[in-house]
């Protein structure tokens, strides 16, 4: 749809915080039912890392002409299966519901585009369909500020010539 694709973000089921607390009371209730051992070994209970694991969907950050927009895709799924094994290919589809567009600065600096990133991520997140979703906008802040954004947007320039 859009070749000027800044960032891809994924949208996680829950928290990273949240997804280990469930893992470590999953564990627990198999240890409860079953004891530390089955079949004479020490039972361990693996849940993939988080990051790789608890991904529901994705907001795609867009250059178009004087704007930054942004698009939800969201697995067309009911449940999640945790074991990768067992995984089958989910379809992911857009969102046709929500978009989120957010024009640029007239003069833009740096800073000023940072911020206008920021605070597009800001409103993607309160727009999430539900209350648990997550984006890791800690990771993504971090990763903002380290950019020459200007240089940056320059390469679709180029790219268009």
């Amino acid at each position: 749809m859009f070749s000027n694709i800044i960032f891809t973000i994924p949208i996680y089921l829950r928290s990273e915080e949240q997804y280990y607390r469930e893992n470590e009371c999953a564990k627990k209730k198999v240890i409860e039912k079953y004891g530390d051992t089955l079949f004479g070994r020490k039972l361990e209970i693996w849940w993939p890392p988080w990051r790789f694991n608890d991904v529901i969907g994705y907001l795609t950050v867009n250059l178009y002409e004087r704007s930054l927009l942004s698009f939800r895709y969201f697995v067309q799924s009911k449940r999640i299966i945790r074991d990768p094994k067992l995984r089958r290919k989910d379809i992911i589809a857009m969102d046709p519901e929500w978009q989120l567009e957010m024009p640029l600065p007239q003069n833009f600096t740096n800073k000023s585009l940072r911020d206008c990133l920021k605070s597009l991520l800001y409103k993607a997140k309160k727009d999430l369909k539900n209350p648990i979703y997550f984006i890791d906008l800690k990771y993504y802040n971090k990763l903002i500020n380290c950019l020459d954004i200007l240089k940056y947007l320059e390469l679709f320039d180029d790219e268009r010539e």
